[in-house]
């Protein structure tokens, strides 16, 4: 009996082996666009756009404003941490803005606070304005009803901005673009914040009547190589259901990354969309032109330029 179990014991062993071979192999988290339906975490769960390494997917928490793994079982062991469980029972008591707008004033009212800061964004005013403008409106005509209404200051200044005015001309515009043979243009850049993190910022060129310039997008890049604004490019015109046979122009500045011959931005466009012109700014090559230019006047002129904001 001894003997028979050996055997059979030796018999298992390479199974065995072989089974955490296989465990070991590293996994690949994606995802899942079904958990933002889930009770547990519909009011909290997002998609981490901007966030991704070369195996997992990442998930965002809304409400502690946390990155995580995107891992059913790691999502519900987060909502289980007191710091979830306190963020939440915060913002449950929290009044929301379209609440605020649907309880105070009409239509009217809705329509003269955002067409006021409509007033800030075309003038390029501040927010904090807010504060003084409503009262003084309130103050300015005392017999009108919206004016008396009228209850907006910065933070719902801003929150209109963003999810009202913000969110509706993109729609337009991405409504526009759909259009088959709607064709336009794009321009690209990268830039780097104060926080060290890579945006690229889109602008597009189109006719309709006339000849349209309009800001399309801005989103965080992970990193500042070809592949990734390569992919940031098309991601940006995909989100938003626009067809890529739309895209006929493509125009940046002349970086290597951008424009280079080879493993550039310009070459993976040529590539896969044979027929687009890539043209370089234009912008961009008046600045260095201009800049070069300068190193030929007398130091004098710029230390005047620089002097004259002390005065």
């Amino acid at each position: 009996c001894v003997s028979r179990s050996r055997g059979e014991f030796q018999d298992k062993q390479p199974a065995k082996k072989k089974l955490k071979t296989a465990e070991g192999k590293s996994r690949c988290y994606r995802f899942n666009n079904s958990w933002l339906q889930d009770l547990r975490f519909k009011d909290w769960l997002t998609k981490r756009e901007t966030k991704t390494d070369n195996k997992n997917e990442y998930a965002f928490c809304k409400v502690c404003n946390l990155s995580l793994v995107a891992h059913k079982n790691d999502l519900s062991r987060h909502q289980l941490t007191e710091r979830h469980q306190n963020n939440m029972k915060q913002i449950a008591c929290n009044a929301k803005i379209t609440d605020m707008i649907t309880k105070r004033g009409g239509e009217a009212t809705k329509r003269a606070e955002i067409k006021l800061c409509g007033l800030l964004a075309v003038n390029n005013l501040p927010f904090l304005l807010m504060d003084t403008l409503a009262p003084l409106c309130a103050n300015i005509f005392p017999d009108s009803n919206i004016a008396k209404d009228l209850s907006m200051k910065r933070t719902k200044a801003t929150a209109c901005m963003k999810e009202a005015l913000g969110k509706n001309f993109k729609k337009q515009l991405s409504t526009e673009l759909q259009e088959p043979g709607r064709f336009f243009s794009i321009i690209m850049d990268e830039t780097t914040d104060k926080s060290t993190s890579k945006q690229c910022a889109f602008t597009v060129i189109f006719f309709k009547e006339s000849v349209k310039t309009r800001f399309f997008d801005m989103v965080e890049t992970p990193n500042g190589d070809a592949e990734t604004l390569f992919n940031t490019l098309k991601g940006v015109i995909v989100k938003q259901n626009i067809p890529l046979s739309n895209l006929v122009e493509y125009s940046s500045d002349t970086t290597n990354v951008m424009f280079g011959e080879h493993n550039s931005v310009v070459s993976r466009l040529k590539s896969e969309f044979p027929n687009i012109c890539c043209i370089k700014c234009s912008c961009h090559l008046i600045h260095l032109a201009s800049a070069k230019a300068c190193f030929s006047l007398p130091r004098s002129v710029e230390d005047l330029l620089r002097n004259r904001g002390s005065f």
